[in-house]
């Protein structure tokens, strides 16, 4: 991935995080559910997110999963 991708990619990040707070006021959890999902990858495209980041969210998904 080139400079200029990256940095498209952290600029969409930032605009999603502006999105989320926003949502998050409304009540609406499943397009914050949403919003999170898409940082996420956006931040794993970017190479910015840990491996506990990573941890945390297959733990949190494999209990949202398992409760359907």
């Amino acid at each position: 991935m080139d400079d200029s991708t990256r940095h498209t990619l952290l600029q969409a990040i930032s605009a999603f995080e502006q999105q989320r707070a926003t949502i998050v006021s409304t009540g609406n959890e499943f397009a914050v559910f949403l919003i999170d999902l898409v940082i996420m990858e956006l931040r794993v495209q970017t190479g910015h997110i840990s491996e506990n980041e990573l941890a945390e969210l297959s733990t949190v998904l494999r209990d949202n999963l398992a409760v359907r």
